[in-house]
């Protein structure tokens, strides 16, 4: 389901952990541009709805690209280290797909266990 905030949660764990060292608004930018992909194949009516940008290494390539403009955004409301807009925009990126890929391969592995 694109646009979930679900996403958000364990994020908030994590801040709360570890605050100096993790930027929940660096990660929610980038939960949101990953959100873009399935967002515009649902409105074109395009399957499957979760494309290239949710696979591990595509997700990972977009966090490093949105993690410094995330980082000016945030930075305008309150300082955030490099540290934690790194940690928030690759943590962001992984855990968004990481759910995807994981519900992919279970169904793989039971489709193969009923054959």
């Amino acid at each position: 389901m694109p646009v979930t905030p679900f996403h958000l949660g364990p994020a908030v764990i994590v801040k709360a952990a570890c605050p100096r060292w993790f930027s929940l608004g660096v990660f929610a930018i980038v939960q949101a541009a990953l959100d873009v992909e399935p967002t515009w194949n649902i409105v074109a009516g395009r399957y499957p709805v979760h494309g290239g940008l949710h696979t591990l290494p595509e997700a990972l390539l977009l966090s490093e690209a949105v993690i410094v403009p995330a980082r000016s955004v945030i930075a305008r409301f309150s300082p955030v280290s490099w540290t934690a807009a790194v940690a928030g925009g690759l943590v962001g990126g992984s855990s968004h797909v990481l759910p995807l890929i994981a519900s992919v391969e279970l169904r793989r592995v039971r489709d193969d266990l009923r054959s």
